[in-house]
């Protein structure tokens, strides 16, 4: 479950900042710019430790690494994992940071890990871990070799590794219990239970739902031990005990169990964690299940709202906490319409996503590096020009020419590849969404179209239900895969008068019939180069009714601007 990953943020933050802060943070003596202060100060108010460490970086309080460190702290609490890693990219560049704070060097290489996996780049998160957990394992900090054989885990699961990854979290969990047990710290217990979290959380996605299971009591053990505690903060406890029913709920929701889910979302609902936006989302996948959908509508609009005043209505989270279980709750309720509406917006946020993923994050490092920054970075920029000019002023003709060409082609080459990654990466999403849409719609009437356009005139009603049903026919037989197929056997099919065939194609669909014969069979193609690697380009070209393989070929590379043998090595 997404909610109890939250907690990575905090967890991860004291990880990083494992030697103990002095707690009489409110003395008057208290350097409010020192490295621990802002440290601790970070977990509660990151906000407040940003501004502190940029006076701290002005008046020259601290070294660059421990600057860049902090800010990285920041901004995995936020969590905005992408300048987290930047930052911290930054001081691990930092040659004086690994000779002057090597046990700080080890446990960033932990937070850099974590950043990777939750980014995507497992490769280079796993690079971070072999590094760290070396250093970790020889330096005895055994907190740490705990987190590192969790991330380690929590990697090999996206890969597919699941029994190996599952040895190393539990490795991970008994660790941390020892260490728990050793020290009496509550704080150690923390690390445990999160460690528990994010093992069931694993499980529970990868559908091994008897181990998942199997670990709850575990779970409400650690919490048990929490609440005994003295001197664990009473919103510390809330939020975990919300974390806690909240994954317990949902584990025994898939195992189909509803006596013991409905007791979770009863312990849940009772937290004060769930009175919050944030919380309410922890019930949505319960809610669902029961289909107690006036409740959950209720509470999607108070998170909708939420998510509106932060202005925050493009990000994956607003998708998986408002629109997806919005259209999942109208397809429940038969209300097919409501729900391919839903999804179409879930496409639009989709691609509005993608096209402002990388303009947003350099839009945010170049405003966090500030002007004198990107001004010195200026100046080094027009220094290196200068002597490069005289590199190719005293270079000879040729190997100008050659350099240049070479360059082009280069950057030529940089460009398609970009190019075709998007294109991919659209076209997977636009399969994907065909295929939660196409779901959505009254299983009577069969897969419909999604890009029928309704008309305000009731006269039509009547014209578009014959459509919708050539639509059918045309999809449900494949007509569109038999190759030479002529319009005249698909007439004689579906009882349309000839003199209406192409007008209908026109009218509800914004395209000529042949346009829509050939959208359908690159959708079908697209498909088929996905799931079917062990067909040839050939043989998919002659099952989606194209008579010649370049005939194939330039339809796909219109709709999808790559071509078919590029979409199947890079898919």
């Amino acid at each position: 479950m997404r909610k109890i990953l939250l907690i990575a943020a905090a967890i991860s933050l004291v990880v990083a900042c494992k030697d103990k802060v002095t707690q009489n943070t409110a003395d008057s003596d208290t350097d409010f710019h020192s490295e621990d202060y802002i440290m601790e100060l970070a977990y509660r108010d990151p906000a407040e430790a940003l501004r502190l460490t940029e006076e701290a970086e002005e008046y020259n309080l601290l070294k660059p690494y421990q600057t860049n460190v902090l800010k990285g702290i920041v901004y995995h609490n936020t969590p905005q994992y992408y300048l987290s890693q930047f930052y911290y990219l930054k001081a691990y560049n930092d040659s004086s940071f690994r000779k002057e704070s090597p046990d700080t060097f080890i446990r960033s290489l932990g937070i850099m890990a974590h950043n990777d996996y939750k980014l995507g780049e497992y490769t280079k998160s796993l690079n971070f871990i072999a590094e760290g957990l070396e250093k970790a394992r020889a330096n005895h900090m055994e907190s740490d070799v705990a987190y590192f054989l969790l991330n380690l885990g929590l990697n090999k699961v996206a890969l597919g590794g699941t029994k190996d990854a599952y040895y190393n979290l539990y490795e991970s969990m008994d660790l941390y219990e020892q260490l728990a047990k050793q020290s009496g710290d509550n704080a150690d217990m923390d690390y445990y239970l999160y460690a528990i979290g994010e093992t069931v959380n694993a499980m529970t996605k990868q559908g091994d739902i008897k181990e998942a299971i199997f670990l709850l009591p575990r779970m409400q053990s650690a919490l048990e031990k929490m609440e005994r505690a003295e001197d664990t903060p009473p919103s510390l406890l809330d939020l975990r005990r919300a974390s806690v029913y909240s994954q317990c709920m949902e584990t025994y929701q898939y195992a189909d169990q509803p006596r013991l889910a409905d007791k979770y979302y009863r312990l849940c609902s009772k937290t004060e964690t769930v009175k919050s936006p944030y919380g309410l989302s922890m019930l949505s996948s319960y809610l669902l299940w029961r289909k107690e959908y006036k409740t959950l509508f209720a509470n999607l609009d108070r998170i909708d709202q939420s998510y509106k005043n932060r202005g925050d209505t493009c990000s994956e989270m607003y998708l998986t906490d408002v629109l997806v279980p919005r259209m999942a709750a109208f397809q429940g309720m038969g209300n097919y319409s409501k729900a391919l509406d839903i999804s179409s917006e879930i496409i639009k946020v989709k691609d509005q996503i993608y096209s402002n993923n990388l303009k947003t994050d350099a839009l945010q490092v170049s405003t966090i590096l500030g002007t004198q920054e990107m001004e010195r970075k200026y100046e080094a920029q027009k220094n290196t020009m200068k002597v490069m000019r005289v590199i190719v002023v005293m270079s000879l003709l040729l190997l100008i020419g050659g350099g240049l060409y070479a360059g082009n082609i280069h950057r030529y080459s940089d460009l398609i590849r970009k190019k075709n990654a998007a294109a991919i990466n659209t076209i997977n999403d636009l399969l994907r969404y065909k295929e939660i849409a196409e779901t959505a719609v009254s299983l009577e009437n069969g897969p419909a179209t999604l890009k029928i356009k309704e008309s305000d005139n009731p006269d039509d009603s009547e014209e578009i239900q014959q459509f919708r049903d050539l639509d059918n026919l045309i999809r449900q037989e494949k007509l569109f895969a038999k190759s030479g197929i002529s319009r005249d056997v698909i007439i004689e099919k579906s009882g349309v008068p000839a003199y209406k065939f192409a007008g209908l194609f026109t009218k509800y669909t914004g395209m000529s019939y042949s346009n829509y014969m050939n959208n359908l069979r690159m959708e079908y193609a697209a498909q088929m180069l996905r799931d079917n690697k062990e067909y040839t380009i050939e043989s998919i070209a002659s099952d989606c009714g194209c008579g010649s393989r370049s005939t194939f070929y330039m339809l796909f590379m219109e709709k999808y601007g790559i071509s078919p043998n590029e979409y199947r090595q890079r898919t």
